[in-house]
Order: structure tokens, then sequence, then C-alpha cells
């Protein structure tokens, strides 16, 4: 209960120099208080140099997409490319955060912006297994084609 109590004490008093703008050194007199910058899965925030697209990166695994097969679906292949007559490869490059989220992608390749603007609307849904190093989760780009063709 002693710890409990000053938890929720501590919280209030963040809550209160938050709201009055105190100054830090009364949140630093707090004996056992500190913070630390964090993302919502615990890990540090700290600003780690993101891959440039053409940097090698080592890992132990790579990224594994998760629903690659629900987003070719939802893409389908786009109408206004179909009554053109474009069919084509388009490439996109993607930024895969340490989380194993869309990050930010660049296009390779692309034949018809008809078909690579309803590709691109898509890809932030993009979801996958985190590339592993040392048995910890880094950021790591990948390449996937996406081919439009008639059948």
């Amino acid at each position: 209960m002693k710890y409990f109590a000053q938890a929720f004490f501590i919280s209030l008093l963040s809550v209160g120099i938050a709201q009055t703008g105190m100054s830090q050194t009364v949140k630093d007199s707090i004996p056992g208080y500190e913070t630390k910058d964090v993302d919502d899965l615990g890990q540090s925030r700290k600003q780690e140099k993101e891959p440039a697209p053409d940097e090698f990166v080592e890992t132990e695994k790579e990224p594994q997409p998760l629903n690659l097969d629900e987003l070719k679906l939802r893409v389908g292949y786009p109408l206004d490319a179909q009554k053109a007559g474009i069919q084509g490869k388009v490439v996109v490059r993607i930024l895969i955060d340490k989380r194993g989220r869309y990050a930010k992608h660049i296009v390779l390749r692309n034949p018809s912006d008809k078909l690579s603007k309803p590709l691109e609307r898509e890809l932030p849904m993009l979801r996958f297994t985190p590339a592993i190093l040392n048995g910890k989760p880094i950021a790591c780009w990948i390449t996937i084609p996406f081919d439009f063709r008639f059948k």
C-alpha cells in the first residue's frame, strides 16, 4: 500500500507540475522519481538512425509480411489501368520499423501511376514481423514487387 500511495502521489504531483509549469527541480527532488522516454511497448524511444534505402542492414531474421495477401485483394487490379490496357510490375521498397509497422516507402519501378497510386494508398496498412539482429528488433527496408497482368 505504501508503494501505491507513493506512486499515486507522484502521479498527482506530475500532473500538477505539468499544469502549473513548476520547474523540473521539484520533480527531481522526489526520492526514487525518474522519468523514462519509452514508447507504448516499454522500449526506449532513443532516436535511432534510420537505414538508407540502399544501405545493407544485417539481420538474423528478415521481416515477414503478415497481411500482404489481404492488401493485394484490396488493391486488386485498378479499373483505370485495366481500361487503359496497362499492365506491368510495380516494385516498392518499404521501411519497416522495429515494431513491424510500415514507416515509409519509395517506388523503384512504376509502369504507370494508374497502377502505383492505388497501391501506394494501401501500403501503410501493411504489417510485418520485425527484422531481428542480436535477438532485438531493428528497422530495415524490404523490397516487394506487385505484378499487374491480364489473365
